[in-house]
C-alpha cells in the first residue's frame, strides 16, 4: 500500500472515493502504513500528503500523514 501512495500519488482520487463510501477500506489501507514501511518511503508518503494534497481529498490526507508520522 505505501509504495502505492509513495509512488502513484495520482490515484489518491480514485482512492478517495473508496474510501468515502467504504470506512472499512480506510482502516485497511490505514492499517498497512506500518513498521514495515521503509524510512525513506515514509518520508515520502508524508511530504506528498501534506503538500499534494487535492481540496476534495483533505480528509484522507489528514489520516495518512498522520499515520505515517
Amino acid at each position: 500500500m505505501s509504495i502505492l501512495l509513495a509512488e502513484h500519488w495520482d490515484l489518491l482520487p480514485e482512492l478517495n472515493a473508496i474510501v468515502k463510501s467504504d470506512a472499512w477500506f480506510l482502516e485497511f489501507v490505514l492499517k498497512h502504513i506500518d513498521e514495515s514501511v521503509p524510512a525513506d518511503r515514509w518520508a515520502k508518503v508524508r511530504e506528498v500528503a501534506t503538500t499534494r494534497c487535492p481540496k476534495d481529498s483533505s480528509d484522507l490526507c489528514k489520516a495518512i500523514a498522520s499515520r505515517a508520522s
